[in-house]
């Protein structure tokens, strides 16, 4: 096991790096782990969780490291930033998913059929908006319908592309944010009540998650 290995200089390192996983996994599961963000087409691939993971250590630490008496202010204005920052991703999230979503109908049976979405593009092709004004078609869902529900013949790859990857950034800035704002007002408060730096309550002469003995 890693806490039996020597790892002699870099004891430290593995032990804060094993701290703040630890705690970036004790957030991700209170706030994130029910399935809330599905989304059509399962557009939000499962890597994003090592890339949250990372965005978000990254940013705790430097919070963490500079969070003190003397910048209090600026960091409850930050925290107040970053949820505003994070309630303007989360409406505009929607937005796009309810814009940019459609109903697809499947055959799973011989007689059966089965709904299910699919995320459009932001454009039409130049040919479906033509196809559009000629048979006076009134909206895109009709639309997909015609083209037997197949989404290149109304939009091109880079369209569709495109869209799946603004939802993503909001849902990104969704959770970075409100959870970067989260943590820092913990930070705040833990300040605030004890009028030390953030950092002042680890011990530097151990390892977190370590064998203190350790050398």
């Amino acid at each position: 096991m890693i806490l039996e290995i020597n790892l002699g200089p870099f004891a430290p390192v593995v032990g804060y790096v094993g701290a703040i996983l630890a705690v970036v996994y004790g957030i991700w599961a209170l706030i994130w782990k029910k399935k809330v963000w599905e989304t059509p087409q399962n557009i939000l691939p499962p890597t994003i969780r090592g890339l949250l993971g990372i965005v978000l250590g990254v940013g705790m630490v430097f919070i963490w490291l500079n969070t003190n008496p003397a910048n209090l202010s600026d960091k409850i204005n930050l925290a107040i930033i970053l949820v505003i920052i994070a309630v303007v991703a989360f409406i505009s999230y929607y937005a796009m998913l309810r814009i940019l979503t459609y109903d697809k109908v499947i055959a799973v049976g011989a007689k059966k059929t089965e709904v299910t979405k699919i995320v459009g593009g932001l454009w039409l092709r130049k040919t479906a908006k033509e196809i559009m004004n000629e048979k006076k078609v009134r909206t895109i869902q009709e639309l997909l319908k015609g083209a037997a529900y197949d989404a290149d013949e109304l939009w091109s790859r880079g369209s569709q592309e495109l869209a799946k990857s603004v939802i993503v950034i909001f849902y990104l800035a969704i959770v970075t944010c409100g959870t970067i704002g989260l943590t820092t007002s913990g930070f705040v408060v833990q300040v605030k009540l004890t009028n030390k730096p953030a950092s002042a309550v680890i011990d530097k002469s151990g390892s977190p998650g370590l064998d203190h003995s350790t050398k």
